[in-house]
Formats: structure tokens, sequence, C-alpha cells
């Protein structure tokens, strides 16, 4: 994404553990599907939208819609609050956890009561944003072209 830089920032975003719930990385993952088997997909806890942390993910998410430029979307209409551009066409803040071919049990509502009870607060506490350049094909990373700046070259 032209102009994007490398960042890290300090942040304090709190997002009680009552606001996850785990979701199947896969088209309609937040729902169980019967042909969605959750031990060879990676699981991921999703912040619900009410949660109280959810401005804050959105002022940061808002920082990055600002580079979704035309060359970038295409076709696409621009993210919103509630819509992507990317990916799946609501917005749903998660953090990947399980990774495919755990073999958890295919009931992920007994994990996330487990996880609820256990962990109180989720705190995040930086905003790291790290570009890398890729291949035009997008097949690999190579060395950024010396015209992409970084905040550390600034």
């Amino acid at each position: 994404m032209q102009g994007l830089l490398n960042t890290t920032e300090t942040i304090d975003i709190a997002v009680p553990a009552s606001d996850t719930r785990f979701m199947v990385m896969a088209p309609g993952g937040e729902n169980p599907r019967p042909n969605i088997e959750p031990a060879s997909r990676k699981v991921e806890v999703r912040i619900q939208r009410q949660s109280a942390g959810m401005p804050a993910i959105q002022v940061l998410r808002q920082r990055l819609i600002e580079f979704e430029t035309p060359l970038i979307l295409g076709y696409r209409p621009k993210s919103t609050a509630r819509s992507s551009a990317f990916g799946a066409r609501s917005f749903q803040a998660h953090i990947g956890l399980i990774r495919a071919g755990s073999g958890i049990d295919r009931d992920l509502t007994l994990l996330g009561a487990h996880f609820r009870s256990k962990v109180g607060v989720i705190r995040f506490d930086k905003f790291l944003i790290e570009t890398i350049c890729l291949t035009s094909d997008g097949s690999s990373v190579v060395e950024c072209p010396a015209s992409v700046k970084h905040v550390s070259d600034a």
C-alpha cells in the first residue's frame, strides 16, 4: 500500500474475554456448519462488535483504510467501519489462536467458555505495522526498492 510506513506505537486497548467468541477461519466460520471441521482449520478469537474495546480498534483500522487507493481496491468498494474490501464482507476483529490441524473438538462453544472462564481481559499494548515488498506475482518477499521509505529511514 503506497505511503504506508513501518511503525510501532504504544497503545492500551482492553477487551473483556466475555466479549469474545471462537470462530473457524473459513467463509461463514463464525457459525457452526456441518461442512467446516474446526480441527483442520485455523481457529481464531473474534471480538464482538459491541465490545468496549471496539471503538479504539476501529480508530486504528480507520488509519489503515485511508491507504485503500483505487489502485489497491480495483473493482472493490472501499472498506467502512462495518464492511471490508478484502476477505469477508463484514469486518470482524479477530486474533489467530489455534493452528490448522490441531485436532480440537468440533464444538467451539466448549473451548470458548473455558477460555472466557480463565482469561479476564485481553490487553493490546502495541500497534505494529511491518511493510514487506513482494514480487509482482506475490509469490515471494523481496528487498523493498529505495523509493519505499520506512519510518526508521525518515
